[in-house]
């Protein structure tokens, strides 16, 4: 035998792999190892034997899963291949055929069976073809289970392919759309030598909620490259046309668009919902395989979008590429629920380049809010349906906050006074969005009227902290470059801790950065409650404090890192109570320490499973009824999770709901009932505790305290009046 290796090179493909040459009898036998066909850059296996003797030519090969056979004999060539498999193509579906060849004409058959895009078969084809005398020819149709999609054709050197009032969704079926496209299509492609042209019309196209009512366009040119192209569309909305030339590699194309604009946008789903009339004008140039944005201008008004709970309306843009490729924004403005966004921008050293279309150079982004600010709501940092108020401005109110370039990295300049909002960055066990990390921040946020921190934890412990006006946090430098760091504070006065099942009253609370030197921040806090013992019918405060130990003296410090405080229950000294007592006020005594546990467990629980739906019930019913405060603490969880089991009358129990409404600045007039259990000897299945209170600033650390409860089961009232000053040291 003659062992060696098979290497064939074609004008499109080349072929490679071990073979064995053998006699046999008067003929000989090639035998095909595993070997690759490689055509665009894709290996098609191979093997199989190959005969050759004094009566023809046999062959028996496997190709790509399917089998190629035939033979030769007496001048006649016989061969068929069955179900080659298109995948290693990067299609879906497979091929068989036949041919039969005598002399100088033959013919044969081929079918392809599921064919399509990867993963996206569907599509079923028939062809006939064949040669002689006149040269080669081919017919056939493609079709689905609905009916034919077009027909093909080739004789004398000329090609064509037409369809006839084929719906679209036929088609679109097979690509990877996430969004169903309707409409009807015809279209019509030649080739004849070296020319080409195809013409595409399709009617009643809908994607999405984008209607349009026709499409219209046709391509000619040559197979060296050359080309023109000619494109109209028309419809409920809008209407535009496309007009451009291909020559010697080079693109020169030019595009316009009419009418409602911002409609497009509705093709992103997902709630959004767009409309806005406008006028677009732009043209590309340049090697048609990298085209560059060589005009540009837009104009647009009465712009509106919404998604979610957020709407911009009265949009207005004015913006035009001016000739070394800086795109001019003379003039962007929206208003968002009641707040106005305003946009500019200039040329400056540290521009904003979108590298597309040849690299578009923005500038430097300028923008304004005014004072009245505008309402957003940012994924992740903010409750769920909840939106605050931003105002932008530069380091000074007078100047403009500035988004600079590169695109890859851009850098904030400027302030954001942030009022009216619910923070809960960074949600416990979440990521930070990846643009926190790619941006380079010069960045003061500054906390004014009604900024709420929350945050969850799962073993049963939060907190709703209200920042004090005033405070603020200046970020520098990028986490991604790693020279990123923080300084500044934030103070909470009021708000509530949720610690022990006990719901704390903040006195104090804070957190101090400066972290320039990978500083761990400073944090402090106490917070309070009042418990009633029943054996006594005393009322007690009871304290929650942030401590660290001293690793020296091992002192408490009431001042520590972040990473080494813990909390701690304490009372006043004078009334000379134990621990395990101040536990057994709280509701924790050590013999049912386990069954607490499983409530706390499911308090953490609860916020994370109901949170995210109660919170836009909550933001709707606020601004629906028009009341500054509205929340809705449930109980089910812990309920729930009780040893005892529940009923469905106990799972309300413990659900608390707190209406509030600002008086000016200062005042906050507040409700709040809870849900609590039956109690002896009474027979009700639950009772409402009420609590009326007024909270008013006097000066910037005192505070007056007004507070009625009232229990209606046993008729007792209680009044309280409180003055808290604050004193800084």
């Amino acid at each position: 035998p003659i062992v060696g290796h098979l290497h064939i090179k074609g004008p499109f493909w080349e072929a490679a792999g071990p073979c064995e040459l053998l006699p046999e009898g008067e003929g000989l036998v090639l035998l095909l190892g595993r070997g690759f066909v490689y055509m665009s850059g894709r290996a098609i296996p191979y093997r199989g034997v190959v005969r050759v003797g004094p009566g023809g030519t046999r062959w028996d090969l496997e190709v790509a899963g399917g089998k190629l056979s035939g033979r030769t004999e007496e001048g006649e060539l016989l061969a068929s291949l069955d179900d080659f498999s298109l995948a290693w193509l990067g299609l879906e579906g497979s091929l068989s055929g036949r041919v039969r060849a005598y002399g100088g004409s033959g013919g044969g058959s081929l079918t392809l069976s599921n064919f399509g895009l990867k993963g996206r078969g569907g599509m079923e084809g028939s062809f006939r073809f064949g040669w002689d005398e006149e040269g080669p020819w081919l017919e056939g149709t493609v079709q689905d289970r609905w009916g034919t999609l077009g027909e093909v054709s080739y004789r004398g050197g000329e090609f064509r392919a037409v369809g006839l009032d084929v719906e679209i969704s036929r088609i679109a079926q097979l690509l990877p759309l996430q969004r169903r496209l309707r409409g009807m299509f015809s279209y019509d492609v030649e080739v004849s030598g070296r020319d080409y042209k195809a013409h595409v019309e399709a009617v009643g196209v809908r994607f999405g909620e984008v209607g349009i009512g026709y499409v219209g366009g046709e391509v000619r040119g040559k197979l060296d490259g050359n080309a023109m192209l000619r494109l109209k569309l028309s419809g409920e909305r809008m209407k535009g046309k496309a007009e451009g030339t291909l020559k010697d590699g080079t693109l020169d194309l030019k595009m316009s668009l009419e009418g409602d604009l911002l409609s497009s946008l509705l093709v992103l789903g997902g709630g959004v919902k767009a409309s806005g009339y406008g006028k677009l004008e732009l043209a590309l140039g340049g090697p048609y395989d990298s085209p560059k944005l060589k005009e540009f201008n837009l104009s647009l008004k009465d712009g509106k979008i919404s998604w979610g709970p957020t709407e911009v309306r009265n949009i207005v843009v004015e913006a035009r590429m001016e000739p070394d490729g800086f795109l001019k924004v003379g003039k962007f403005e929206a208003k968002l629920d009641g707040g106005r966004l305003e946009v500019s921008n200039r040329r400056g050293e540290r521009p904003l380049k979108l590298e597309v279309l040849g690299g578009v150079n923005l500038g430097v982004l300028q923008l304004n809010t005014g004072p009245s600010g505008i309402e957003l709501h940012i994924p992740g940092i903010m409750s769920p349906g909840r939106t605050g108020t931003f105002v932008l401005y530069g380091r000074r109110p007078d100047e403009p906050f500035l988004i600079e370039g590169p695109s890859s990295l851009p850098r904030m300049v400027g302030t954001v006074l942030l009022r009216n909002a619910e923070i809960t960055y960074p949600p416990t066990g979440g990521k930070r969005p990846s643009i926190w990390d790619r941006t380079d921040w010069d960045l003061t946020l500054v906390a004014g009227e009604e900024v709420w921190y929350l945050r969850d934890a799962i073993f049963g412990a939060g907190a709703r902290l209200r920042i004090e006006e005033g405070d603020r946090l200046t970020l520098h430098g990028c986490p991604a470059r790693g020279d990123f760091w923080v300084e500044g504070s934030l103070r909470a006065t009021s708000g509530t801790i949720f610690y022990l099942d006990k719901e704390f009253w903040v006195e104090e609370a804070g957190i101090e950065f400066n972290t320039k030197y990978g500083v761990e921040p400073i944090v402090y806090g106490s917070a309070e409650t009042k418990v009633r013992d029943e054996n006594t019918g005393r009322e007690l405060p009871v304290y929650l404090r942030l401590y660290a130990w001293d690793p020296k003296t091992g002192a408490k410090l009431e001042r520590a890192p972040l990473n080494e405080c813990f909390l701690d229950v304490e009372v006043p000294p004078s009334w000379d109570i134990s621990k395990e007592e101040v536990l057994r006020l709280l509701g924790y005594p050590l013999e049912e320490y386990p069954r607490k546990v499983a409530e706390a467990l499911g308090i953490g629980v609860e916020d994370r499973v109901f949170r995210s739906l109660l919170s836009p019930i909550e933001y709707r019913l606020r601004r629906a009824i028009g009341l500054d405060v509205l929340q809705i603490q449930p109980s089910l969880m812990r309920n729930l999770l009780a040893p005892s089991g529940p009923s469905l009358t106990s799972l309300l129990y413990g659900t608390k709901f707190t209406l509030g409404e600002r008086i000016g600045t200062r005042g906050l007039l507040f409700y709040r009932g809870e849900l609590e259990p039956p109690k002896p000897p009474y027979g009700e299945l639950w009772s409402v505790q009420h609590l009326l209170g007024l909270e008013y600033r006097l000066w910037t650390d005192t505070w007056l305290k007004l507070e009625y409860s009232y229990d209606p089961l046993s008729g007792q009232r209680d009044r309280r009046v409180g003055l808290r000053h604050r004193i800084w040291w």
